[in-house]
């Protein structure tokens, strides 16, 4: 029938090849053209009539599994969502773990023999008998300036809040006394390579200075602004916290085993050489000397990159949530970077490690070759010097906003 009807509708009739099509429902015109409107009964007028109900919103409606409420606030996870999540670098991130049990195995060495020989050593500041390395007065002076720079960083940082624009102002103008004191020090001691290089620096900083001073209001309102963030999630400051006391504690062990390492292998009337594992000499001490150096570097790094990323989450929960900001921020950033972005931080803090080692070991050349009266090999080392800071701070650079996007959307 069906078909019948579409043969019929789109077959040409006989005649004079047009069909008559019949009037629509709605309306009609007359012969001459004009508009006759159809009388239809409206039984729905003055709602009379209608037997449809009206429609009911309230029924049968069950919120997704996600929200639990329209009060409730998304999880980090829930605010930053990962569409594939997945263990980025993880060789980096197995690589770290494999250097920092090497460090340990070293420094359990190396500790195992400073204290068989804790009596010649000494066990506290005047009673050492040791004249030929590092002993526990190295020990005592480590700890202590690693407690007070702990301490002089949180008075930094509440003094930067306090007075805000007199402490950008006094901190350069500190900079820029400092740099032409070092100058004309080293000029005065005609270290010269050294000197002009400070003075240039110095002359670089006044310059940079002038050009910052219309740029101090908004970096004073920037600085509060930041501080008044962390003060409203109090997690920044206890991250910040057992940040600073796991980066203590990472120094002072780094402390004792650099001087334990000293002790049980540095050569000559030396009782350690015969206790525990390994013989003494010169080149086994400069061979672990490099390598936990290098150790520390990474871990120091890879410490402070977490950290970072950590806060990072925080803060950019904030700036993209600040109407509605998820909750377990904190929580959910560290189990992010410690998990997923693991071996991302682990690589990022790798390239730094790599290049704070090649600073180190051309400073150690720059000053044995000062030593040695070489000016040409000083001159060349101290630009090599200055290329590797330039490189160190454009990584640096890098790593500050990747590891930013990384703790939001936890790519590599």
């Amino acid at each position: 029938m069906a078909g019948g009807e579409a043969n019929s509708y789109y077959q040409m009739p006989d005649g004079d090849g047009q069909k008559d099509y019949p009037m629509q429902p709605q309306q009609a015109y007359n012969q001459n053209g004009q508009y006759q409107q159809q009388n239809y009964q409206e039984p729905y007028q003055n709602g009379q009539g209608y037997s449809q109900p009206p429609p009911n919103y309230g029924q049968n409606f069950n919120p997704r599994p996600d929200m639990n409420g329209y009060d409730n606030k998304p999880t980090f996870e829930q605010a930053f969502k990962i569409d594939k999540p997945k263990w980025n670098d993880w060789w980096a991130g197995l690589l770290f773990l494999a250097v920092f049990a090497g460090y340990v195995a070293v420094s359990g060495i190396a500790l195992q023999g400073y204290a068989a020989t804790k009596g010649f050593n000494g066990g506290g500041i005047y009673d050492s008998n040791n004249d030929f390395g590092l002993d526990t007065n190295t020990i005592v002076l480590f700890v202590f300036c690693l407690a007070m720079a702990m301490v002089l960083s949180y008075i930094y940082v509440w003094l930067a809040r306090a007075f805000t624009k007199q402490f950008i102002w006094i901190t350069g103008i500190i900079h820029i006394i400092a740099g032409f004191a070092t100058a004309i020090y080293m000029l005065s001691r005609k270290y010269w390579s050294g000197g002009i290089v400070f003075l240039i620096f110095a002359i670089f900083t006044v310059v940079c200075f002038i050009s910052w001073i219309p740029r101090i209001p908004f970096s004073v309102v920037m600085l509060q602004t930041s501080i008044d963030v962390s003060k409203k999630f109090g997690h920044v400051y206890l991250v910040s916290l057992v940040g600073g006391v796991l980066a203590t504690a990472l120094g002072a062990w780094f402390s004792v085993t650099f001087v334990a390492v000293y002790v049980k292998y540095e050569p000559g009337a030396n009782p350690a050489c015969s206790t525990g594992a390994g013989g003494c000499s010169s080149a086994k001490v400069i061979g672990l000397l490099v390598f936990i150096t290098f150790a520390m570097y990474w871990i120091s790094e890879f410490l402070k990159n977490t950290i970072h990323v950590i806060i990072s989450g925080v803060y950019g929960s904030w700036y993209f949530c600040s109407h509605n900001p998820p909750k377990n921020i904190t929580r959910g950033a560290a189990r992010r970077s410690l998990t997923y972005s693991f071996g991302s931080i682990s690589l990022g803090s790798l390239v730094v490690a790599l290049i704070n080692m090649l600073r180190q070991a051309c400073s150690i050349a720059r000053q044995q070759e000062a030593n040695s009266g070489n000016i040409a090999a000083d001159i060349a080392l101290c630009i090599l010097q200055c290329l590797i800071g330039i490189l160190d701070w454009v990584v640096q650079f890098i790593n500050r906003y990747a590891f930013s996007y990384i703790a939001l959307y936890g790519k590599a």
